[in-house]
């Protein structure tokens, strides 16, 4: 996002713990801006291991919000349980993507209001 004023909105369907890999943040990382990722969607996990980052247990029906550049992740499931959750990005519908990435066919969809630039997201059909 241009303006990184986008935000990650996680609800959370089975609870979660740290025995089957709940959500883990680093408080205050989005203050550092967009980082320089592995690939396409990754931070180097050497440099930024998910031991670094708060747990964030849920119970089925929570809902956690952050904002989209707070470096997030999940631990291995080292249980027999499930850990489904819905990930839902808020944003400005002029604060357009810096990349293409992430592209689908949700992309774009409106929670309220209008938005003044639709634009057609390239592969998202």
């Amino acid at each position: 996002m241009r303006s990184a004023l986008c935000y990650m909105t996680s609800i959370h369907m089975d609870d979660s713990d740290t025995e089957n890999g709940c959500l883990s943040i680093i408080p205050g990382s989005h203050k550092n801006g967009p980082m320089k990722h592995v690939g396409a969607h990754y931070l180097n996990h050497v440099e930024y291991p998910i031991s670094m980052g708060t747990p964030c247990p849920a119970s089925a029906g929570d809902v956690l919000f952050f904002n989209y550049l707070t470096i997030h992740g999940s631990d291995v499931n080292r249980s027999t349980r499930p850990r489904r959750n819905v990930l839902v990005q808020y944003r400005d519908p002029e604060d357009l993507p810096t990349e293409e990435v992430h592209v689908n066919w949700g992309q774009g969809l409106m929670v309220c209001g209008h938005n003044p630039i639709f634009q057609e997201y390239k592969g998202a059909h």
